[in-house]
């Protein structure tokens, strides 16, 4: 019997979905209510979003930027995190019959400053979708806070379309940029790169004002104490790289040693205009084909594509032989 309960049980969520339906546009006006009747009487903290029972991913905020626990602590994208908070605190909509019983098809949990202290994890306020719609220009959604299931509104957002995913297999919201997290907000272009490989050349590439135009930069490569016109266009290519290219994985600080980066092929140094300078490591190919890095400055181990990899490994002609194609165009393309 147990089986035929449960499928009646469905038909009739079903048969409650198929007469809301048709009748949205045809539904008499009824004055919009905010979801959450008050927001939270403190600052979110953290929050978790979930798509099913092992599918959840937890965020926090530490030291004023938002970061993904389940992805080796890598950054969120700061803007949609913002946007995503504010739609769920301030979301509206239109009180809809449905069953109480339903199951949530996604959720968005805000948690308090204790999150990581408490069992219950400090739990805020939690949302609830209960169905989605894709209509323009930003769907809808039936959606309860969790704890009151009889009272189900229909949102003009679908706050589950905020939380994208940036990249195959990266949690939602992931900022997966090389240099993410890593600059402030005067940043505007590297002054100086460092390279120094492990049984191999050093060389610095670094620029200083133009003597006729001090609003223009000129850029040296200076090795083995001697010094060479390098091309702007170059260097600012190679710091493009840090700006616009993205990881493939992430994994654990546990694993530098694994992965050759305890001692690794090169370590670069480069010095932005405002703020700490970014401290790269990179190690040589694994025999799998694997290329990974070590950012210092933000803690994160990220595998990058062996291409990647090879502009990464910049050697001294790349900046300066005007022979040859910028090997960083790409990374001057917005």
């Amino acid at each position: 019997m147990k089986p035929v309960a449960g499928l009646i049980a469905l038909l009739a969520v079903c048969a409650a979905l198929l007469r809301w339906l048709p009748s949205r546009e045809a539904r008499p006006a009824v004055a919009a209510q905010t979801l959450l009747a008050a927001k939270p009487a403190e600052q979110v903290a953290g929050f978790t979003i979930s798509t099913g029972p092992d599918a959840s991913w937890r965020y926090v905020r530490s030291k004023g930027q938002w970061r993904c626990l389940d992805a080796q602590g890598a950054f969120a994208e700061e803007s949609a995190v913002q946007e995503l908070l504010r739609a769920a605190l301030e979301t509206r909509g239109t009180p809809v019959p449905f069953p109480a019983a339903a199951d949530p098809v996604w959720k968005l949990e805000l948690q308090g400053s204790k999150l990581l202290e408490r069992e219950d994890r400090h739990v805020l306020v939690s949302v609830e979708l209960l169905r989605r719609f894709d209509s323009p220009p930003a769907g809808h959604a039936l959606a309860r806070i969790a704890g009151a299931p009889e009272r189900v509104l229909d949102i003009d957002t679908d706050l589950a379309q905020l939380a994208t995913r940036t990249g195959p297999g990266f949690p939602p919201l992931l900022d997966a940029r090389l240099g993410a997290g890593c600059f402030d907000n005067s940043f505007r272009y590297f002054q100086r790169y460092f390279f120094d490989y492990t049984g191999g050349p050093s060389f610095e590439v670094r620029s200083g004002p133009r003597a006729e135009d001090p609003a223009r930069l000129d850029w040296v490569l200076a090795e083995e104490g001697r010094e060479m016109p390098a091309i702007e266009w170059r260097a600012g290519g190679y710091g493009g790289i840090w700006i616009r290219a993205k990881a493939l994985a992430f994994a654990s600080r546990q694993r530098l040693t694994q992965l050759g980066l305890e001692s690794p092929f090169l370590t670069m140094v480069a010095q932005p205009d405002s703020g700490p300078a970014l401290v790269i490591r990179a190690a040589r190919p694994t025999p799998s084909r694997e290329c990974w890095i070590y950012n210092e400055t933000s803690g994160l181990v990220m595998q990058v594509d062996p291409a990647l990899l090879e502009q990464i490994l910049a050697t001294p002609a790349m900046f300066t032989d005007a022979s040859r194609a910028n090997p960083f165009e790409r990374w001057l393309r917005k």
